[in-house]
C-alpha cells in the first residue's frame, strides 16, 4: 500500500513541478491533500497495530502472571516412582 501511495505522489509532485500560474496552485493543493491522507490513513494502521499489540501482551501477562498457566508447575511423579525408572523416558536427564 506505502508503494501504491508513494506512486500516486510522486505522479502529483511531477505535475505540480510542470504547472504554471492557476493550474500550479491547484497542484500544490493536491499534493497537500494527498499528503494529509496518507498521513491519516498512516496514523490510523499504527493506531490499529497499537491496539492488537495491546491485546496480545495483555494476553501474554494474563498467561504468565500469578496462577497463568505458564506459571504452572509441572505434575509430581506418581507414587513409588523412582528417578531412575523416570529417566528411562528422558534420556537427556
Amino acid at each position: 500500500m506505502m508503494a501504491a501511495d508513494d506512486q500516486k505522489l510522486a505522479g502529483l509532485i511531477v505535475t505540480m513541478n510542470m504547472a504554471t500560474g492557476d493550474a500550479k496552485v491547484a497542484a500544490i493543493a493536491a499534493v497537500v491533500n494527498e499528503l494529509v491522507a496518507q498521513r491519516a490513513r498512516m496514523q490510523m494502521q499504527m493506531r490499529m497495530q497499537a491496539g492488537m499489540m495491546e491485546q496480545m501482551m495483555s494476553h501474554m501477562a494474563a498467561m504468565h502472571g500469578p496462577g497463568g498457566m505458564m506459571n504452572k508447575k509441572a505434575p509430581e511423579p506418581a507414587p513409588g516412582v523412582s528417578d531412575q525408572d523416570h529417566a528411562a523416558h528422558h534420556p537427556e536427564k
